[in-house]
């Protein structure tokens, strides 16, 4: 258990403590937290061996504070101090995107007229701000893990320039989330949930996003909005059936009839497709961290030929009309092919598939 004695700058004094050695940020976080008046522009200090102050501003400080001053200290007492800057980004105006580019030399700007960058002009700023208490962007206490692609440029007039690397930093979020998400706390959960939810400021139809956003959701018991989540995933591309009958982070869901509905219309859809001649579309995978860095990544839909004359078919994802269709379709993608036996067991339970399954995994043992 590590003990503190906290000295704020309005004259309180507060103790806390926590079970594990934390992190510089993870402390910072706890305070912003627990304390009202406490916010991460704020200056945290020690007093060292020979009776100076020492400030801590990053990880690196705050592991030799603690060599300082001995790891099995009773008490760690620390001052929070003003900053250096008279002004607070916390209190400054919403930031303004400059420009695009996509060469990282020269980094000349690209034209940003168009839907896809003015989207991104909106959702960047709305990705970060989502990462602080308060909505507002603070350059210097941005999470260390996003440092590689969210490049601080300190100017002159005090202001900050923030050097942003677009699929560096979705990339980064979506391995950060999945790390969170398996640690099985819910406080941890919940900031990788967080994490998934910046990422589809970005690009609120990102399939992996929103998949693992239910992943998440379902994890804290949220039902509702887990299903939602996987909805939205199902209607954006996401096909992989077997991995959703098998993944452990989606068994709170699974008891849900509304699971199984989803299941049954990627069944319905995945039907269409194979018997529809339709080309294969394009997909756009998240770059890698090992690939060109680029500011922005923009995606255009294929010119259609002035000499075309018919369009393909679009097929949407909707049930069949008929009494147990889909039912009977997502039990045939589960193993259970004997029709007959499905559609008593349909009828006994009027269309819950919970319980069918239930009853033919009996009969079948």
């Amino acid at each position: 258990m590590y003990k503190f004695k906290i000295y704020l700058n309005n004259n309180e004094i507060r103790r806390l403590r926590t079970p594990q050695f934390p992190s510089f940020e993870q402390f910072v976080e706890l305070l912003v937290k627990q304390y009202p008046s406490f916010h991460p522009e704020l200056r945290l200090k020690y007093t060292d061996s020979e009776g100076d102050d020492i400030a801590v501003t990053s990880q690196l400080e705050w592991v030799e504070m603690f060599e300082e001053l001995g790891d099995g200290l009773d008490l760690y007492k620390l001052k929070v101090v003003e900053g250096d800057a008279n002004n607070y980004f916390k209190d400054g105006s919403a930031p303004k995107p400059l420009f695009f580019y996509d060469d990282p030399i020269h980094k000349t700007p690209i034209e940003s007229d168009n839907g896809a960058l003015n989207e991104l002009a909106s959702g960047v700023p709305k990705c970060l701000e989502n990462l602080f208490q308060g909505g507002k962007i603070l350059p210097h206490n941005i999470p260390s893990f996003l440092k590689d692609a969210c490049k601080v440029i300190n100017l002159p007039s005090g202001d900050v320039d923030i050097d942003i690397d677009i699929s560096k930093l979705l990339n980064l979020l979506h391995s950060k989330s999945l790390e969170l998400l398996s640690s099985g706390e819910q406080t941890v959960i919940e900031k990788g949930k967080e994490y998934l939810i910046s990422i589809l400021q970005v690009n609120p139809i990102d399939v992996t996003a929103l998949y693992n956003l239910a992943c998440a959701e379902s994890l804290l018991n949220n039902i509702p909005a887990g299903l939602v989540a996987l909805h939205r995933a199902a209607e954006n591309g996401y096909s992989d059936i077997e991995h959703m009958l098998g993944d452990p982070d989606l068994e709170a869901l699974r008891n849900s009839e509304s699971f199984y509905d989803i299941i049954a219309q990627i069944t319905h859809f995945l039907d269409l497709k194979e018997t529809t001649p339709v080309e294969e579309p394009l997909v756009k995978e998240t770059p890698t961290t090992d690939q060109v860095e680029l500011t922005s990544t923009v995606v255009k839909n294929p010119e259609v030929s002035e000499s075309t004359t018919t369009e393909e078919p679009v097929h949407v994802i909707e049930p069949i009309s008929n009494d147990w269709s889909i039912q009977l379709l997502t039990l045939e993608s589960m193993g259970f092919v004997e029709e007959k036996i499905c559609i008593e067991f349909l009828e006994k339970h009027n269309g819950d598939i919970g319980g069918v399954i239930a009853d033919l995994l009996s009969f079948s043992t």
